[in-house]
């Protein structure tokens, strides 16, 4: 039995071209994985800055309503005259009463 070298060769070389082939789609399938990667570190660059200046205008705020809280503290603002309910009758009445007076007072 002899050794055939021409089919050897053949073989050897459909494998090795199957072999490329398959690289050539790995390395074309990596490409695309480091693009995508690059954009979504992008993307993530860009929503790290918004969270940042988020986070810096919400400090901001925080501070602003701890001093407001504090000054309501320190400072109570005075309750507002509230007249009772019997005095507004009262003046209500009074006025009816006065009213009605002049009206039949003149006729």
């Amino acid at each position: 039995m002899t050794f055939d070298w021409e089919a050897e060769m053949k073989e050897v070389r459909s494998k090795a071209t199957a072999a490329a082939r398959h690289g050539e789609r790995t390395l074309g399938g990596v490409a695309e994985a480091l693009m995508a990667i690059q954009s979504q570190d992008k993307h993530l660059s860009d929503m790290s800055k918004t969270v940042k200046a988020t986070e810096a205008r919400l400090g901001s705020l925080e501070a602003t309503l701890r001093a407001t809280q504090a000054r309501q503290v320190n400072n109570p603002a005075e309750a507002p005259l509230r007249l009772s309910v019997p005095l507004w009758s009262g003046a209500v009445g009074l006025f009816v009463g006065v009213a009605l007076s002049g009206v039949f007072f003149w006729n």
